[in-house]
């Protein structure tokens, strides 16, 4: 068929993600040192356009939403260097320690996300934000 396996789509969020926790708190690697897990509790993915093999894409991610122990993220897909969004998804993960225990998100990843979280659900590659037409 040629194109990209609906169950990979995942994968690149979990990409996507460690990314975003690695640029605005720390890796992953430190965060498992600490004795901190974050499994996913729950997903959402939207197929709206499929991607085929060797298509290189983008990974649009962003918290959207957190609790004292859950936090949300939210994914777009593109393909690399264009602005059609082709698969979304949001994830829930849940804080626990070493035990597996629920505890809260540490302070300082708290902080970080207040100051990233948008009240505009969508994210797009910079080179598209210039070809969005407001309907305001």
């Amino acid at each position: 068929m040629g194109i990209v396996y609906y169950g990979k789509y995942l994968e690149l969020f979990e990409i996507g993600r460690t990314e975003w926790i690695r640029t605005f708190w720390k890796s992953y690697a430190e965060i498992e040192r600490d004795g901190y897990f974050l499994p996913v509790i729950q997903c959402y993915v939207k197929y709206q356009k499929s991607f085929e093999y060797d298509d290189l894409i983008t990974i649009h991610c962003q918290p959207i939403s957190f609790t004292n122990t859950r936090i949300q993220f939210y994914y777009n897909l593109f393909k690399q260097n264009e602005c059609e969004v082709r698969v979304l998804g949001i994830t829930e993960h849940v804080f626990l320690d070493h035990a597996k225990k629920i505890v809260r998100i540490p302070s300082l990843l708290t902080n970080q996300m207040k100051n990233k979280i948008s009240d505009q659900v969508f994210l797009f590659p910079q080179f598209c934000k210039s070809s969005l037409v407001s309907t305001k």
